[in-house]
């Protein structure tokens, strides 16, 4: 930009410039100089942080029911939101509440966002899955043990993250969901939108989800997967493949199937053979060499180098 005159003039208020190669030097030996400051800095700065996690100090903003103290440095428990917090550990772990449950007793305590709103379901979470208050803390991906006083114990926490990850949706413990055939391959034909699933009295039932934006309204009504299968497979029809052709084909792909059986066995059976041939020439040449009838030179000259340094191995 100083080339093209884009840029007239720099001032600094502890340097000067001038649009000159010797000024353009100058600026360029002081951006180098920045920029080593700037990744000093950096660096500096996860070191100290590093050091203070070694020493089990959470390095960062303290949560719920702590105060980060200025004048020690350290973090310190919040006697007033500590027992709140402590009562909804208490009562998850039971597992006769939900989050929505602990949303209200929150608000009731009037414990809410900044913005003046009731704690979301995810603020719950991450309180509930937060090691921090059994006495550890969670930096960089990793757990530490902190130095900071607990709130609860390791036994109620787990018991609590045990209910969490239960109800979870993608828990481990969680029971599986039943794929539905037909969902995300169809959209309705009256306002074009997206067809959901669900399951009423033991049975599958699509339906529009009339989230479309072309139409306000749709009479579109329920129908079952079986029936919906039928009439797909009715649309399916003329274009299915005839059954002796398929029987055909189904012949031709199992004898292909035998015919690759068959050439793997044999190819093994081949290599099979080749393995123990080469055993038996190695056993051979370790006999002789070791009942002398030839010397060290002799293999060397007649052994090729991985077979002289198997030799070696066995001897």
């Amino acid at each position: 930009m100083l080339d093209t005159g884009k840029i007239k003039t720099l001032k600094f208020p502890r340097s000067w410039f001038e649009n000159t190669p010797q000024g353009k030097l100058m600026l360029h030996n002081d951006f180098g100089f920045s920029k080593y400051f700037v990744d000093s800095l950096s660096e500096n700065t996860k070191r100290g942080l590093r050091e203070k996690v070694r020493r089990g100090e959470f390095p960062c903003l303290a949560p719920f029911g702590y105060l980060n103290d200025y004048r020690t440095k350290r973090i310190i428990v919040d006697r007033e939101q500590a027992a709140l917090v402590k009562e909804a550990f208490e009562r998850y772990a039971t597992g006769e509440v939900t989050l929505d449950n602990l949303r209200h007793f929150f608000a009731e305590h009037n414990v809410h966002t900044r913005n003046g709103k009731m704690l979301t379901r995810g603020h719950i979470t991450k309180m509930l899955s937060n090691p921090f208050y059994y006495g550890h803390f969670r930096y960089a991906g990793e757990v530490y043990e902190g130095t900071h006083e607990a709130l609860i114990s390791k036994r109620l926490f787990d018991e609590a993250l045990a209910v969490l990850q239960s109800r979870y949706k993608w828990s481990r413990n969680h029971t599986p969901v039943k794929p539905k055939a037909f969902l995300g391959l169809l959209h309705c034909s009256t306002c074009g939108g997206a067809i959901t699933a669900e399951v009423q009295k033991g049975h599958i039932y699509y339906r529009c989800t009339k989230k479309s934006r072309a139409t306000t309204w749709c009479l579109q009504p329920y129908i079952r997967e079986e029936d919906l299968d039928n009439v797909i497979s009715d649309l399916l029809k003329p274009y299915s493949l005839r059954s002796d052709w398929a029987d055909e084909m189904l012949t031709r792909v199992k004898e292909e199937k035998t015919e690759n059986a068959q050439s793997a066995r044999l190819m093994a059976e081949q290599k099979r053979t080749e393995i123990g041939k080469i055993n038996l020439r190695l056993q051979t040449l370790l006999d002789s060499f070791l009942d002398g009838i030839i010397d060290r030179e002799t293999d060397r000259a007649r052994l090729s180098g991985p077979c002289w340094v198997l030799v070696q191995a066995l001897v």
